[in-house]
């Protein structure tokens, strides 16, 4: 057993409602938001002509997103994550991917394995002291020609409470900063535009507390909410989504 932090236990203990990310739905607003950047990532590797890629999420949980990544059927998927409780979930819903408990500052894989690693909402749930420990670790198992995608939220979300399972957000510059000394940031864009749109308006008479407009809602959520919100630029997004290489 890892020995866990506060913010990591109270983590592990989300879980005790079983895998909730398995529980998401596309066609609601919650939904529409972790399947718009878990959309946006895949598109990386949908775009990598080669088959037989080696891919891991590193910070998997119970393993929703490796289900989007086995589903390309181009790629051999490792997931990773220091959360018993998450992984014994994942691989009993993905048996055929290979799960591993493992801490990221220190990967059970021989170096230059993997042409894909993911880092999906999970820079903020780790130390600041430790980033340059995991960012190392990331880098090694990494090919030399392979692709390290990040995401964060941005500041958009305001900083961290302490409270909070996050120990920072992040702005373009910062998270530029915070990767230099392992990786290149070639790519950075958006996700989740923030501001006011009257599409926004009009969604809050589809889904509220008094009703609910089903169809409505979920054709916005389908069809409206990808196209006009998803992806747009870095100063205007709740997320930040980079593409890194090598140094």
């Amino acid at each position: 057993m890892l020995n866990l932090t506060d913010k990591q236990w109270e983590q592990e203990n989300d879980y005790n409602i079983g895998p909730y990310h398995w529980f998401k739905e596309k066609d609601t607003d919650d939904g529409r938001l972790y399947f718009g950047y878990l959309s946006i990532c895949q598109s990386f590797l949908d775009a990598d002509s080669r088959s037989d890629l080696n891919v891991m999420d590193a910070g998997c949980g119970d393993g929703r997103f490796c289900k989007e990544l086995v589903a390309t059927k181009k790629c051999k998927v490792t997931g990773v994550d220091y959360s018993q409780k998450a992984v014994s979930f994942a691989k009993l819903l993905l048996p055929e991917v290979n799960f591993v408990v493992a801490d990221l500052v220190k990967l059970p894989f021989e170096s230059e394995t993997y042409d894909f690693v993911y880092l999906i909402e999970t820079l903020e749930h780790i130390i600041p002291d430790n980033i340059d420990n995991v960012l190392g670790e990331l880098n090694r198992v990494l090919k030399k020609d392979g692709q390290l995608i990040i995401t964060v939220p941005s500041l958009f979300n305001g900083e961290p409470t302490p409270e909070s399972k996050h120990y920072q957000h992040f702005s373009a510059e910062s998270l530029k900063s915070t990767v230099d000394n392992f990786f290149v940031v070639e790519k950075m864009l958006g996700q989740d535009k923030t501001g006011f749109h009257i599409f926004k308006v009009f969604y809050k008479f589809l889904d509220n507390r008094y009703w609910d407009l089903k169809i409505l809602r979920k054709y916005y959520n389908n069809k409206i909410w990808p196209r006009f919100f998803n992806q747009c630029s870095t100063d205007k997004s709740r997320r930040l989504i980079a593409v890194c290489k090598k140094r």
